[in-house]
């Protein structure tokens, strides 16, 4: 799990959700759904977040501390399990170049 900072960032930088959302090409309502924690980006989005508000991707997303409660990923592979990774729907669209 992420622990995401991004509503507190964008208060900070005096950034509205409408304006990031116009910026990466994004509907409001999945920036705003990020900013109330709802779901998580991808790496490409959280990464497209932070250099367009000008903070690095470690201070508005972080891993949460798995040990306290376990940990949410399954075992490693190779132990007689197979993973298979079966694609999302995103609502992402292509990067523009800035």
């Amino acid at each position: 799990m992420l622990r995401n900072k991004l509503a507190e960032w964008l208060s900070q930088k005096g950034i509205r959700q409408w304006q990031l959302a116009r910026r990466l090409e994004m509907s409001r309502a999945y920036v705003c759904r990020l900013c109330n924690r709802q779901i998580q980006p991808s790496l490409m989005t959280a990464l497209r977040i932070a250099h367009c508000i000008g903070v690095p991707v470690g201070e508005i997303f972080q891993l949460a501390d798995e040990d306290a409660k376990g940990s949410d990923f399954p075992s490693a592979p190779g132990r007689g399990q197979e993973h298979q990774i079966t694609p999302g729907i995103t609502n992402e669209r292509k990067v523009k170049t800035w």
